[in-house]
């Protein structure tokens, strides 16, 4: 069927563009390897256009149009001319590449986990969620670095005004940058953020691969 399905309400009465359905001929017959068929036909259906001596109604209008099997007729006449003034149409079989099936690995000299970042869900300001984060880390192996806003930061306070949204970004960096994460760190990180009432709902490590960080900043993020 071609697009745009196939309009019952005109069924039989010998008034619809066939190009469509005949095109769509064209790609089963390339679909099963008859490319030179294919061609031969898609090639006849652009010289009947650049003719121009058969239109069907919605080219034409009800006044000097085809019919269906008439612009069909024309079509199947044309077998074996190509058009002059478009491009005739010559297609093959695609041939893929061969691809390997070995998998290659981005292979590092140094790969380090410099930070957290611990997405909040919370209605706040960040001039009230900033300080309770901040407090959430306290007896952490973490310090607050910022929080971030549709890619904006938004604490520490920069005096630019940002609409934000219940979706916050807290990005956080080791007190001791030699410190490596752990399970236990994270863990009391998050019990920090609960203590304080805050709905965390997902985290990511950032990572610096062959000292170069693998994460984005937020837009004024130093």
């Amino acid at each position: 069927m071609a697009v745009h399905g196939s309009a019952p309400k005109y069924a039989g009465k010998d008034v619809i563009n066939p190009t469509a359905m005949i095109l769509s001929g064209v790609l089963m017959l390339r679909h099963i390897g008859a490319h030179a068929e294919a061609d031969r036909l898609e090639n006849a259906v652009l010289f009947t256009f650049e003719e121009g001596r058969h239109r069907t109604r919605d080219f034409a209008g009800d006044a000097g149009s085809c019919g269906t099997r008439a612009f069909t007729d024309a079509i199947l006449a044309n077998l074996g001319k190509t058009p002059q003034r478009t491009p005739a149409r010559t297609r093959s079989k695609l041939v893929l590449p061969v691809t390997s099936t070995v998998v290659d690995m981005v292979r590092l000299a140094k790969r380090e986990v410099v930070g957290l970042d611990v997405f909040v869900e919370s209605p706040l300001q960040p001039e009230v969620l900033g300080p309770k984060v901040q407090a959430a880390a306290e007896g952490t192996a973490f310090r607050l670095k910022m929080i971030s806003n549709r890619g904006t930061v938004v604490f520490p306070l920069t005096g630019a005004k940002t609409d934000v949204v219940d979706q916050h970004r807290c990005r956080f960096v080791f007190k001791h940058p030699a410190l490596d994460v752990g399970n236990g760190e994270v863990g009391a990180l998050l019990t920090g953020l609960e203590r304080q009432g805050l709905r965390w709902m997902h985290l990511e490590k950032l990572q610096a691969f062959d000292d170069r960080p693998g994460f984005t900043k937020a837009q004024g993020e130093d």
